[in-house]
């Protein structure tokens, strides 16, 4: 953002949209009038339009970088975790096929320390996908109570 005129700076999508509707959603969640949390389901239904979607561009990578796909999934799964969208859930679905797809050969993507924001979301996506069931059948230390 322009701090003087208040205009983007970069005329396209972040791919932090996510983090600031969250904060929307809090807002909503704090006493806030439903109108938030309709923004809320309003940007969550409208992901299907966003399907590798060039998040962050990189001249050398045909989809960008890993980093935008990783930072706009991450932002879906949080808000779903309040609002299961439908329409977001399949996005999530195929644009984690998308961002998997990026992973080379020997485990790297871009070969930076970011790749952690990869794992991160992965690891978000998975946990979402077992709804927090234990990955470990038959660990005792993952023992539930009821």
């Amino acid at each position: 953002m322009d701090a003087a005129t208040l205009r983007p700076v970069v005329p396209r999508l972040s791919d932090n949209w996510g983090y600031v509707y969250g904060a929307v959603y809090t807002f909503y969640q704090s006493g806030g009038a439903a109108k938030y949390a309709e923004a809320v389901r309003r940007v969550l239904k409208n992901l299907p339009k966003y399907r590798s979607y060039i998040w962050e561009p990189n001249p050398q990578l045909p989809l960008g970088s890993f980093d935008g796909y990783a930072d706009a999934i991450e932002s879906a799964i949080y808000l779903v975790n309040r609002e299961a969208v439908p329409e977001a859930l399949d996005w999530i679905d195929s644009e984690m096929k998308v961002m998997l797809a990026m992973q080379q050969p020997d485990g790297h993507v871009e070969n930076w320390y970011g790749e952690g924001n990869f794992n991160r979301t992965a690891l978000l996506y998975a946990l979402m996908k077992s709804q927090g069931s234990p990955l470990c059948i038959g660990c005792p230390a993952l023992a539930w109570a009821p």
